[in-house]
């Protein structure tokens, strides 16, 4: 056993307090988060009372419109002054944006002042969405490094009007707010799995509403302040049976340590496979990376850029992260009462365990093209992270304008076969159909085509009526200095299941066709390295109904207090997997957490296709 005393922020009736406690990890991996009084947590921002002050700060920023770098000076509202964070500010588009206070829609990127840029662990927060007069205002998403999440309506910097609040405990607060904290009609999940619809102020449940139980009862509910009135909580222990010591002062909840999803930062947290989770009849559990979950479950688009040295593309990843960061559940014990309360052991109820065969798949322009200086590219690689093959797969597509919304019915069918991991294609005999020279260009690829005029516009209109690009010389466009053409479309292709069903799909597409460059500006290199972090984990079996996998682990949850545990768990390869959590008590009792659906995403290495 490993003792760490560190330090650890609450939510408590006051927002946030610093609590110092002992973290344990057990052999068996499962490790003590947290422990404190059991109070009623506030649903509120946590933003600390400080007054506040204006910020000027000059900064560098890129504009694509005369492809430079330039100087920008802009004003902002500090909330929090003493934390001397520092602050940038990317607008959304470039040329809506003016010097002076930040008015318009974009991210504002808040870190501690002596991290490196590239260092996720030094962003503090991420405001994505409007901003009037220097402050949040209108709609947007606040992410905390803490776990925090706020997505709804702002006015002058705090939450105001309709939102959903996510609490790094894993209570979610979805109606209305005022300053910051629930204020108004709204509905809160709690990680036990029991809900209140009805009244909140000052960020407490206050007034009348309706509680739902875990066990399915619902009854009308009085609260003051964030305590159930006596009469209102007899109703309650009659329905649970229970006269003192039971499972109302006893309660045990489930939710998943979550990492931010702060996207768009130059190392962003999600280049490894984080996991968010949902509490409401069952506790859901599924990767947060919503690209990644729309290219492998959804009908989103599979184009994606190249990787980095710790990922390949958008969904696959190098075996040592996904073996440092497992999905890590997070076990929430109150003990209500006032006697202590042993806990002897853990188990997992597992009721079925299932491969997850269903391939994922990516599209990128083939590598060489990249750091070569090459700008004509037609050369892709379709890439299946999937446990099993695509049979039968074809690309049906068309080429496009870049400015072309919409896609048109096919035009163009290119047979793939099947594959199972890395598979190469070749778009230049569908370019010289549409009597594209593509010899020529090829030729062309490292020296540019030649333009008398200095504008891109310009240079864009002369290629249109160049022969070199046959019949799709009115649908070039400019990808910064390169001259592409979109292929659009879909990859379409059948797969297995592990019961041996066969599932047709259907992946939609949109890649930029490189046909060559005005002005080169490639830029190749490597990044920096990220080290992993080790963390045990227990392994869930595949295929696999009705088991139980034991855990050693003891625990005195003292009177009116509360512990938070964590337990990673995962599997050898992608899988589904149904349990519920079981702790076993000194008095014979068994607690059983909410059901549990687990999406597990684990890509299978390409060198092993």
């Amino acid at each position: 056993m490993m003792l760490t005393l560190r330090a650890l922020a609450f939510p408590t009736t006051v927002g946030v307090y610093l609590l110092l406690s002992f973290s344990q990890v057990f052999a068996d991996g499962a490790s003590l988060l947290a422990e404190g009084e059991v109070v009623e947590t506030v649903l509120s921002d946590a933003m600390p009372n400080e007054a506040g002050k204006w910020v000027t700060k000059v900064q560098q920023i890129f504009n694509s419109d005369l492809q430079r770098i330039e100087r920008r000076e802009y004003e902002y509202f500090d909330p929090i002054p003493s934390r001397q964070l520092d602050v940038t500010w990317y607008p959304k588009v470039f040329k809506l944006d003016k010097a002076g206070r930040i008015t318009g829609v974009g991210r504002l990127v808040w870190r501690e002042r002596s991290s490196l840029v590239w260092d996720p662990n030094g962003i503090v927060g991420i405001f994505d969405g409007e901003m009037r007069q220097g402050r949040p205002n209108g709609q947007g998403e606040w992410i905390s490094n803490a776990g925090l999440v706020y997505d709804g309506a702002w006015k002058d910097g705090r939450p105001n009007g309709y939102g959903r609040l996510k609490l790094p405990s894993g209570e979610e607060y979805t109606g209305e707010l005022a300053n910051g904290k629930a204020e108004g009609k709204g509905r809160v999940f709690d990680v036990t799995g029991e809900v209140f619809e009805g009244t909140f102020s000052g960020g407490l449940r206050h007034g009348r509403g309706t509680s739902y139980l875990p066990s399915g009862f619902s009854y009308n509910s009085i609260w003051a302040r964030g305590v159930e009135e006596p009469l209102s909580r007899r109703v309650r222990l009659a329905q649970l049976g229970s006269s003192g010591l039971g499972s109302e002062d006893f309660r045990f909840g489930v939710t998943v340590q979550e990492k931010p999803r702060l996207r768009g930062t130059v190392a962003d947290p999600e280049t490894f496979v984080t996991y968010h989770a949902s509490v409401g009849k069952e506790v859901k559990v599924e990767p947060a990376n919503k690209d990644l979950m729309a290219i492998w479950k959804g009908n989103g688009e599979i184009q994606t850029e190249p990787g980095d040295e710790f990922r390949d593309g958008l969904i696959g990843f190098n075996k040592k992260y996904i073996d440092s960061l497992p999905p890590t559940f997070v076990l929430e014990f109150q003990n209500r009462s006032s006697s202590p309360i042993e806990i002897r052991s853990l188990k997992l109820d597992v009721a079925e365990s299932r491969t997850d065969l269903q391939p994922a798949i990516q599209m990128m322009v083939s590598g060489d093209y990249i750091c070569q200086g090459d700008t004509f590219s037609a050369m892709y690689k379709l890439q299946n992270f999937g446990w099993s093959p695509a049979r039968g797969a074809e690309l049906h597509f068309s080429f496009i304008s870049p400015d072309q919304k919409s896609v048109p019915q096919p035009q163009v069918t290119k047979p793939i076969g099947d594959f199972a991991g890395n598979k190469e294609v070749n778009l230049e005999s569908e370019l010289a159909q549409a009597h594209v020279n593509v010899a020529r260009l090829k030729q062309l690829a490292k020296r540019g085509i030649p333009c008398p005029s200095g504008s891109l516009n310009a240079c864009l209109e002369n290629a249109r009526s160049n022969p070199l690009f046959g019949t799709l010389g009115p649908k070039l466009g400019l990808n910064q200095s390169q001259i592409v053409v979109n292929a659009a479309g879909s990859l379409q292709y059948s797969w297995v299941d592990s019961q041996g069903k066969e599932h047709n799909r259907s992946s939609p597409f949109r890649v930029a066709v490189g046909l060559g460059k005005i002005v080169e500006q490639t830029e190749c290199g490597e990044g920096p390295a990220i080290q992993p972090v080790k963390v045990d984990s227990t392994k869930l079996d595949l295929d696999k109904t009705n088991y139980t996998i034991p855990i050693q682990f003891e625990r005195k949850i003292e009177a009116k207090k509360m512990a938070r545990f964590t337990l990673p768990l995962d599997a050898v390869k992608s899988s589904e997997h149904s349990f519920r959590i079981i702790a076993n008590l000194s008095d014979g009792r068994e607690i059983t957490s909410l059901p549990i659906r687990l999406l597990y995403y684990r890509p299978k290495p390409l060198a092993e296709n």
